[in-house]
């Protein structure tokens, strides 16, 4: 029986021991991780969205073409690309173009632009309030 305890009294005392050890072993060498890859020497060109010069027949058919599946220049969402695109549009354009007129009018419309005869006119200010009636 005596002998038992001592096994198990040296397990006790290895294992605690080697738990004191790890807790105050020195902390692990940071790794210098930036030069573990190197760069790409042929990184590949992120794609762009360019329709060209969208005052020429030739950009707007390229932006008609990208807007009979799309809603937006880029991405899901309205954003600064379609702000760009809409600036160089000048104006809704004509009906051989019915995708890019969509995309036009719905970008008049959150951006808060009124579209007069066919161009863009700047963002409305907000109307003065009517004066009130007099009283009699």
């Amino acid at each position: 029986v005596g002998s038992g305890l001592g096994v198990l009294g040296l397990r006790l005392g290895l294992s605690l021991g080697f738990g004191l050890a790890l807790a105050f072993a020195a902390p692990p060498r940071q790794r210098n991780l930036s030069l573990r890859h190197a760069p790409n020497p042929n990184p590949k060109p992120k794609k762009t969205m360019s329709f060209g010069d969208l005052s020429t027949a030739a950009g707007l058919a390229k932006l008609d073409q990208h807007m009979l599946a799309n809603s937006y220049v880029k991405g899901f969402t309205f954003s600064a690309a379609d702000e760009a695109c809409f600036a160089a549009c000048g104006g809704l354009p004509g009906a051989s173009y019915p995708h890019a007129a969509r995309w036009f009018l719905h970008i008049a419309a959150l951006t808060g632009t009124k579209v007069i005869g066919g161009s863009a006119a700047a963002p409305a200010a907000a109307a003065p309030a009517a004066a009130a009636p007099a009283a009699a």
